[in-house]
């Protein structure tokens, strides 16, 4: 085997074994390739794996990087990249209280969906019953969100701005860290908002495929396979739209609370009860 298709073999292990954000340990990829290949990369002129590697990131086939406990993992480079400034990709919209379901830290507890409706039900403790007609759903976390934008700055080259990595630390990481990509050049804003689009969308069909759930139930063309239910005559609309905005105001927090225009008469009342 030549080195040529050797390193082609290599590219092949990471890319049938990388897992999303997360890529795939380097380790494990020295296991692989020693079991797939039969053939140690020392025997192809590389003392060391990560010469190896190096050959596969100046050929800009994969990226590194570094997991939370040092280890090195690897990344296709086809599997982060942005689509070119003109070209047509069309992601697939998601409906947006399915986004912000799967993406926003609030509200606090846990979230389920209704696989026949759609129907979203988020802050709760326990399932809503009957259990069985409802899944949970697998948030994308933070830490997901930011490994994710240190392999977009590997593919961009901008790993070594120190900036960036100490924007990412910052606790309103999501503010700063789009302002220094917008100063650096505006285009990187459009595709690091691109490439995570692409993640979260993939994430949220992989976990519909992992409770077999139809993709269509979290689109925006999706329809509910059973209308909802119509409100008995006894039970007005208006009374079930107060009740849920005043559930909606018990989940927000004191600060969100005060940003909202309440008129001060109602304040007063309430004071002087």
């Amino acid at each position: 085997m030549i080195r040529a298709e050797y390193l082609d073999s290599v590219f092949q292990i990471i890319k049938n074994n990388e897992r999303p954000t997360v890529g795939l340990s380097a380790a494990a990829l020295g296991q692989l390739i020693v079991k797939s290949l039969g053939v140690h990369w020392s025997e192809q002129g590389y003392p060391r794996l990560n010469l190896l590697l190096q050959e596969l990131v100046d050929a800009k086939r994969i990226t590194t990087s570094e997991h939370t406990k040092g280890a090195l993992a690897v990344h296709t480079v086809r599997s982060i990249e942005a689509p070119a400034l003109g070209e047509s990709r069309q992601l697939p919209f998601l409906r947006t209280e399915v986004w912000h379901a799967f993406v926003n830290s609030r509200p606090h507890g846990r979230r389920f969906i209704d696989r026949h409706r759609g129907v979203l039900r988020m802050g709760l403790d326990e399932a809503p019953t009957p259990a069985e007609q409802w899944v949970e759903i697998k948030r994308v976390t933070e830490e997901m969100q930011k490994a994710w934008f240190c392999d977009f700055l590997a593919a961009k080259d901008l790993a070594g701005d120190s900036q960036l990595r100490d924007d990412l630390g910052h606790a309103m990481w999501f503010v700063r860290v789009p302002k220094r990509l917008r100063a650096l050049n505006p285009d990187f804003v459009k595709q690091w908002n691109w490439v995570r689009s692409e993640q979260v969308t993939k994430h949220v069909f992989n976990w519909c495929d992992e409770n077999t759930l139809p993709r269509t139930l979290v689109l925006r063309s999706a329809q509910p396979a059973e209308p909802p239910p119509v409100p008995a005559a006894t039970e007005p609309m208006t009374v079930n739209i107060r009740e849920n905005i005043l559930a909606a105001l018990n989940l927000m927090s004191t600060d969100e609370l005060l940003s909202l225009p309440i008129p001060a008469k109602y304040l007063l009342a309430t004071m002087n009860r």
